[in-house]
């Protein structure tokens, strides 16, 4: 079962999705700042995030949103849930829209490319390459990280991994599978997801991107033009808006979640 957290005391559920290299508390700033006294947030950790259980061996977007549906159950959330979900969290939301309509629902995508991604354009090759090369065991910490000494990535990204590091015996491992999470990464970046965007309601959407974007394209703008979806875009938002979310966006986002509770 997915471990989450909770914030607020209302009666409406709301729940947040974190991305790669994340877990719920990633995304707990900006529940503070969508909760109006009338919701509760939820903020699961993903499968093989947080303290969640481990991938299984072969794992895709659909695994993920099957084990957000149970989580979901086990938690008693049976009504039509709004996600706000970032990144990868978007794919996985979207996933779990194609699979379970009459569960999911509105949806906020932060930064959230539906097309497939390829590899070599991904911001994160260098990282996955390092993470997999990285040996098994160490005798210190930094023979661990050494890999990672030209990689470039931001905090976050490196306090992840940092944080990934356990004692074993007199030297250091990793406390996940990360050839698991390298496979579910590979498996899940390819999933064309534009089939599923073209089911949805476009007045039950927010799709949210920076003007310039390693992974929103200006091709994504106009496909969702096209089904009728703005992307709202903002100067000073970023991949990890949701860390310094703009104020328009926020409004956007509780204008959304307004209409769809009524």
């Amino acid at each position: 079962m997915l471990a989450h957290r909770e914030l607020g005391e209302g009666g409406r559920a709301l729940v947040f999705l974190h991305g790669f290299f994340a877990s719920s508390a990633d995304l707990e700033p900006l529940a503070d700042r969508l909760l109006d006294g009338k919701a509760r947030a939820y903020l699961p950790d993903l499968l093989g995030h947080g303290g969640s259980p481990e991938l299984p061996e072969l794992a895709d977007l659909s695994t993920m949103a099957d084990a957000l549906l149970a989580w979901l159950d086990a938690n008693g959330i049976r009504d039509r849930v709004p996600i706000i979900a970032h990144s990868m969290g978007g794919r996985v939301a979207l996933r779990a829209f194609d699979r379970f309509p009459g569960r999911v629902g509105p949806l906020v995508l932060l930064d959230a490319p539906p097309g497939a991604v390829l590899e070599r354009r991904s911001p994160l090759s260098p990282f996955m390459k390092a993470m997999c090369a990285a040996p098994e065991r160490a005798a210190s910490e930094p023979e661990l990280m050494h890999v990672f000494e030209r990689v470039m990535m931001g905090d976050a990204l490196r306090e992840w991994i940092r944080s990934r590091v356990k004692r074993d015996g007199e030297g250091f491992t990793w406390d996940f599978d990360r050839q698991r999470l390298a496979n579910y990464r590979s498996a899940s970046i390819g999933e064309d997801l534009w089939p599923v965007v073209a089911k949805l309601d476009p007045s039950e959407v927010r799709v949210l991107a920076p003007r310039v974007s390693a992974y929103f394209r200006a091709a994504d703008r106009e496909r969702y033009a096209g089904l009728g979806i703005e992307v709202l875009s903002h100067p000073d938002a970023t991949h990890d808006m949701h860390r310094a979310m703009p104020s328009e966006f926020v409004s956007a986002i509780a204008a959304l979640l307004r209409t769809g509770s009524r």
